[in-house]
């Protein structure tokens, strides 16, 4: 039996928040104009990204733009991974397949996702689109397995997952950032898990794992 773990990125195994705080300390006082520009982007554009809202801001202070960029290509992302990345994508191999399926600007998202070491850490297996809810299904046909569990901070989306594959899927909350209070739609149900940080799925999906193996030994 194959099982494929999906792991969303920002708030999830990503600090998304102190990410955006030490783009803020590089920009200064022209945070404020760097976070509009960026506003500005996703109000207009399908996904927003700090490239396109530095592009925007480019603009207007050209200057200031540079500098940020030329801070952004120098940032080690690797250093807002959440504390527990490691463990749970090691407890996720353990137990079947890891898959990293992101939302966003694809271009960005995936250099993103490369440079904080997420892609090499699931054999380059990266799914990034603009919006995450209309490809649900596509994703289930680029993996194929006989389960799946989801992994997001989103209730909304992993209730929309639940709906899509009833009893073949695990749904898990991790309860960070924006979205951490945010119910599912009404009808739809509650993630399966919800959890605090990162780091407590791993007793889960060892747990899981453990199972694994005695189905396979005994079947019955």
């Amino acid at each position: 039996m194959t099982t494929v773990i999906l792991f969303d990125v920002d708030y999830t195994l990503f600090d998304t928040e102190r990410f955006r705080t030490t783009i803020s300390t590089f920009a200064g006082e022209r945070s404020f104009q760097l976070w509009e520009a960026y506003a500005a982007v996703r109000a207009t554009e399908p996904a927003a990204s700090l490239p396109a809202a530095l592009a925007r801001l480019a603009s207007n202070d050209p200057a200031t733009a540079q500098a940020l960029t030329t801070a952004l290509a120098q940032l080690d992302y690797r250093r807002f991974l959440v504390p527990g990345v490691e463990a749970v994508l090691a407890a996720a191999r353990a137990l079947g397949q890891p898959v990293i399926l992101s939302e966003g600007d694809p271009s960005f998202q995936q250099e993103k996702i490369r440079r904080a070491g997420l892609a090499e850490a699931v054999d380059g297996r990266v799914l990034v689109y603009p919006e995450k809810a209309a490809h649900l299904a596509a994703v289930v046909t680029a993996f194929p397995a006989s389960h799946y569990w989801m992994v997001d901070d989103r209730a909304r989306l992993l209730g929309w997952f639940k709906r899509l594959l009833g009893a073949r899927s695990t749904t898990v909350q991790v309860c960070r950032g924006p979205y951490a209070a945010e119910p599912p739609d009404p009808g739809d149900p509650w993630p399966d898990h919800r959890v605090a940080e990162i780091g407590a799925l791993v007793p889960l999906l060892q747990r899981a794992a453990e199972h694994s193996v005695r189905r396979s030994i005994d079947p019955a």
